[in-house]
This record gives C-alpha cells, sequence and structure tokens, in this order.
C-alpha cells in the first residue's frame, strides 16, 4: 500500500486543492452546449433526407428518427436529423454487402 505524506499544508488549503481538482474534472466531463442545434419542420426533414413526408411519419413511429413536440407543431432537431441519416445510410451499406 502507498502512502502519502503532506507536510506544510493546512486543512483549508487542503479542501481547496481538494475542491477545485473534483470542479475541474465535473467540468471536463459535461458537454459544451451547441448553439448550432436548429429544429426543422417535416417538410424540410423530408426534403433534406430525399423522402416523403409518409416515409418520413413511418420513421418517427417506427423510432428511426425523433420527433419533439411544441405546442401543436412537430419539429425535428437538426443534430438528431443528422445522426438518424447517418444510421440509415450504414444499414443501407450494410444491405448491399
Amino acid at each position: 500500500m502507498n502512502t502519502i505524506q503532506i507536510e506544510n499544508i493546512s486543512i483549508s488549503e487542503l479542501k481547496s486543492l481538494i475542491s477545485n481538482t473534483i470542479e475541474e474534472k465535473i467540468q471536463s466531463l459535461i458537454p459544451e452546449p451547441n448553439p448550432e442545434i436548429k429544429y426543422l419542420t417535416r417538410k424540410e426533414v423530408a426534403d433534406l433526407l430525399g423522402i416523403s413526408l409518409v416515409t418520413l411519419h413511418h420513421w418517427v413511429k417506427n423510432g428511426v428518427i425523433k420527433a419533439h413536440k411544441i405546442n401543436t407543431r412537430v419539429r425535428f432537431r437538426s443534430d438528431e436529423v443528422d445522426k438518424a441519416l447517418k444510421e440509415v445510410e450504414s444499414l443501407k451499406y450494410k444491405r448491399h454487402t
């Protein structure tokens, strides 16, 4: 077992060092907010993905892409659309090999 000896440091200084180290570690684990996230309409998402509104509805129903209801309107987060597009593309390539 390793031992650590601390000399010439007060308890308050030790507490401060430990507190600062823990706070730095926690802050490094928190992801940075992405200000570029925007919400897209159903039509924008369908056009972007090159699919019909009916197909988009089926994808939402089957959990391929997540829709967010804001008041009475349905919106899609741009980052989630990008993620769903990558997943669908990877599935498309897996089927052809």
